[in-house]
């Protein structure tokens, strides 16, 4: 049980924040990897809970998220944890999915292989998998951009449609400034 929830809510501002500035980021060390990893699963964590304890805004409850499945290769079924992730699925054939956000924290958290998508030194968005039946057969493709707007949206606890700019060095995020 959540008592005061916007201390929760701040705490996922604050990931937002962090996540956002990771698209500015050049330089990737393995801590840099494994902090990351950490504030994308906190916060699906922080979110669920706030779900669960029904301190979310009925506008968010239901809206739904897209996501891209995969279908893993079988011939590399049951090497999911090798070094070329992007080996395991044919790119060319993801196939658009809605999730609730409470379902896709579900999934997330529960996710057996997680990696994020860092072409040319910035995060593109993150692959994990699903936790159901399907756990063995499928990966999921979500946005960064989609992630910190799902984190903003729930912090304030009303949807925000976020604005993401491009530029000759990629995608820009610009968080509201309160």
């Amino acid at each position: 049980m959540i008592v005061q929830p916007d201390w929760w809510r701040n705490d996922l501002l604050k990931t937002a924040r962090k996540l956002e500035a990771r698209y500015r980021q050049k330089r990737w060390a393995p801590r840099s990897l494994q902090s990351f990893e950490k504030e994308l699963f906190i916060g699906f964590f922080v979110i669920r809970k706030l779900f669960e304890s029904k301190q979310v805004d009925k506008t968010l409850q239901g809206r739904h998220v897209s996501v891209t499945a995969y279908t893993i290769n079988d011939a590399i079924k049951g090497a999911l944890t090798k070094r070329d992730h992007l080996a395991i699925f044919d790119a060319g054939k993801g196939q658009r999915q809605p999730f609730t956000i409470f379902k896709l924290c579900h999934q997330f958290i529960h996710s057996f292989v997680f990696f994020p998508f860092i072409p040319v030194h910035t995060p593109t968005g993150v692959f994990f998998s699903s936790n159901d039946h399907l756990e063995k057969h499928q990966v999921y493709y979500m946005r960064l951009l989609d992630v910190l707007q799902i984190y903003w949206s729930v912090g304030k606890n009303t949807w925000y449609d976020l604005n993401f700019e491009q530029d000759e060095r990629g995608v820009l995020v610009t968080l509201p400034e309160s």
